[in-house]
């Protein structure tokens, strides 16, 4: 369990950046980077089983931390980005990584909700819930950072994939 949650942070690092994580070091973990022809990095993580691009707007400003919950008796992992630059900082995104059962119970309480971007066959669903407005100061190196992000994070979502 602590070895999948510190893969998945320090592979998240590398999808951001990836000096952040060395080659030798995600394949000791199970994982897997690569560059697309647009720049983007193709994250591929055995260990949660699923595939997505990053940007390749991100960089060492953005990171990633993992948690898990219980939440009607199944298991949410959630992975959260954050941007974190000249002492600012803000939640970018989270994707959340639970069984469909769990989601649609979550679905039934109501409430504000994430996006579904992916359905694996064996009943998976990764769920996305992004910032809802730029946090920094207009003018600011930040500011200007957010303002690309909705078409950055797209391409999250329109990537995510189970492996299966």
């Amino acid at each position: 369990m602590k070895k999948e949650i510190l893969m998945t942070a320090c592979v998240l690092a590398a999808a951001v950046s990836l000096t952040a994580c060395s080659p030798a070091m995600l394949a000791a973990l199970g994982a897997s980077a690569s560059s697309t022809q647009q720049g983007d990095t193709v994250l591929e993580s055995q260990a949660l089983g699923f595939r997505v691009h990053i940007p390749a707007g991100f960089d060492d400003a953005f990171s990633a931390q993992t948690s898990e919950r219980e939440v009607y008796s199944g298991t949410v992992t959630t992975i959260t980005v954050t941007y974190q630059k000249d002492g600012q900082s803000a939640n970018v995104c989270s994707i959340e990584l639970m069984d469909q059962a769990v989601w649609e119970k979550m679905q039934a309480e109501g409430g504000p909700l994430g996006t579904e971007i992916a359905r694996s066959e064996d009943g998976r669903v990764a769920v996305m819930t992004s910032l809802q407005s730029n946090p920094f100061a207009e003018g600011t190196a930040a500011y200007e950072t957010f303002q690309q992000l909705p078409s950055q994070l797209s391409i999250l979502a329109d990537t995510f994939e189970f492996l299966e």
